[in-house]
């Protein structure tokens, strides 16, 4: 089974960076994230990663992990 939630910011405002996000780990799984509304600066094939966000106002992040049974 993987993660259910995202942990850290909720809410940010437009053209904040540096914000983290995490999941908790899994050992030998794969981490698949997805960003809309901003850039990843660092981190991504890990459980967390770092994201720079735009002025849309609209911010999404989400992850898929995949265990090493193949399981998503």
């Amino acid at each position: 089974m993987g993660p259910t939630a995202i942990n850290e910011a909720i809410s940010v405002c437009p053209y904040e960076t540096g914000i983290s996000y995490t999941v908790p780990f899994i050992t030998g799984a794969t981490y698949n994230w997805n960003i809309i509304g901003g850039i990843q600066v660092a981190g991504g094939s890990t459980d967390s990663i770092v994201v720079d966000w735009d002025s849309t106002g609209i911010g999404i992040v989400q992850v898929t992990t995949t265990s090493y049974l193949g399981c998503t």
